[in-house]
């Protein structure tokens, strides 16, 4: 498997996915404004939208999106418990949880990422104009409850959900 990665980019969690199922993957870093691999070559011909992360199987198979690619390695090693079964009522709201980091978090984030962005905007409550200001309270009282009584991840490990909210903290691969 080949993970295609921008550092600074939200592919930070399939990364950490990747090394918490144990399966051997290579990385590929791509630069986010040339869209050139390391090792030659246009990203773009890999994916023509240019966004990552992707997962590149070993039959040449590609999964875009972070949340359809964490399941798919949580889903080749179940012994791990990464993620509730598939079907189960805690595998939907893992599921519940991905999307809205993905459609909610990660637009309100993004901008904070954008050079051309005034310093004080980025400071500013609410950030960068998402909800995320708006709702913080019951975000953090619907993750907390969530991660207390573990619906979303399997024995002893923290929900990939929580590891994708952190990539947007930790902006690094």
């Amino acid at each position: 498997m080949k993970l295609y990665y921008m550092p600074g980019a939200c592919s930070l969690s399939p990364h950490i996915v990747l090394n918490e199922a144990g399966l051997p993957f290579d990385k590929v870093k791509v630069d986010g404004k040339t869209k050139s691999m390391d090792g030659g070559g246009d990203y773009r011909g890999v994916n023509p939208l240019g966004y990552v992360p992707l997962l590149e199987l070993d039959d040449g198979t590609r999964i875009s999106e972070g949340p359809a690619i964490v399941q798919y390695i949580a889903d080749k090693v179940p012994a791990k418990n990464l993620a509730p079964a598939t079907g189960t009522m805690e595998r939907t709201k893992l599921q519940s949880w991905l999307n809205f980091i993905s459609s909610e978090m990660h637009k309100g984030f993004s901008p904070l990422f954008n050079p051309t962005m005034p310093e004080a905007r980025r400071r500013a409550p609410g950030r960068a104009g998402g909800d995320e200001g708006r709702r913080p309270a019951e975000v953090e009282a619907r993750g907390a409850r969530d991660c207390r009584t573990n619906r979303m991840a399997g024995p002893q490990r923290p929900a990939f959900s929580l590891w994708r909210f952190l990539s947007y903290a930790k902006r690094d691969s």
